[in-house]
């Protein structure tokens, strides 16, 4: 069932990934349990006539950690990030601008909703540039925890 994501150009990897991150500190966040989660994506891109696909993938570990790292990694990448609480309890808007190396921007907009300590979904909705071509990206994500890591004894 489960597909592994393979990502698109490497900009694109890091709008993929700001579903995760914000511009503080993972904290700002409810707290997520370790364990297995599946993720569940649609992307859509413009330069692909708005062609749904869907992508699903399945993870070990504790989402905390990821979102503490990959926040980290933005802030190296030198983007600006800023993140607010909705009116709607568990509700977050984080918006991000960044350079790629060849200074065009990339720009990205999310709303991520919390539904306790297993379960999220998230929109997000960037514009960038592909190879000299302005394009747009939609996805959804469906985080959810489906249960324990299994131990892998010796």
């Amino acid at each position: 069932m489960a597909q592994r994501y393979v990502s698109p150009p490497q900009w694109f990897s890091l709008i993929v990934l700001l579903v995760y991150a914000s511009a503080t500190s993972a904290e700002e966040f409810p707290t997520l349990r370790p364990g297995l989660w599946e993720y569940q994506r649609t992307t859509q891109r413009s330069d692909q006539a708005w062609r749904a696909q869907d992508l699903a993938e399945r993870v070990c570990g504790d989402p905390n950690d990821t979102l503490k790292k990959q926040t980290e990694t933005f802030t190296k990448l030198g983007c600006i990030m800023t993140i607010e609480q909705t009116e709607v309890d568990n509700t977050y808007r984080l918006t991000a601008e960044c350079a790629t190396k060849n200074g065009q921007k990339v720009h990205s907009r999310s709303v991520t909703t919390f539904d306790g300590d297993s379960l999220y979904t998230s929109v997000i909705d960037s514009s960038g540039w592909l190879i000299g071509v302005p394009v747009q990206f939609a996805e959804r994500v469906i985080a959810k925890r489906i249960g324990d890591c299994e131990n892998k004894g010796p």
